[in-house]
């Protein structure tokens, strides 16, 4: 038997992990955070509404500041970055894929019993490291050795 992609609902780890993913890559593109920069401290207030599709769970919003910022240091009353990320609605298999997170599939071990397994896969071109294209190979399908047997 073939791998079959299994639709499963994405837990609430994976879901904050993909949207954690998501922005890391948003503001990576912003210089503020290249290696070279270095801050004695910073403030940061981030703003997070979150819509869970089909879901008797209602919407969150909430606004979470952070300071990290030495005794005595000044801090720019302007914002110094400002961005807004939308994260669209997508199949959760897909939002896996994206944040590098496992997969569900459906296949058979060695007496041809099915099992679930969770795919994660390794080796996904990685982007922005060149100017004018991606860096890397196909990617390469792993198994995690975690097996969950399904009743006949």
């Amino acid at each position: 038997m073939a791998e079959i992609s299994l639709p499963k609902q994405l837990s609430g780890p994976e879901a904050l992990d993909s949207m954690l993913q998501t922005l890391r890559q948003k503001l990576r593109m912003n210089g503020r955070f290249s290696s070279h920069m270095a801050y004695a401290g910073y403030r940061a207030e981030i703003s997070v509404k979150f819509f869970p599709a089909a879901s008797f769970i209602p919407p969150v919003e909430q606004v979470i500041e952070l300071e990290n910022v030495p005794a005595g240091a000044v801090v720019s009353q302007t914002a110094t970055v400002e961005e807004s990320v939308e994260i669209p609605v997508r199949p959760p298999n897909q939002v896996r894929e994206d944040a590098d997170m496992p997969t569900p599939v459906l296949t058979t071990d060695d007496s041809g019993n099915p099992v679930e397994k969770w795919v994660k896969r390794k080796g996904m071109v990685q982007k922005n490291k060149v100017k004018g294209g991606n860096v890397g190979e196909e990617p390469i399908v792993t198994m995690v050795p975690t097996a969950i047997p399904v009743a006949k």
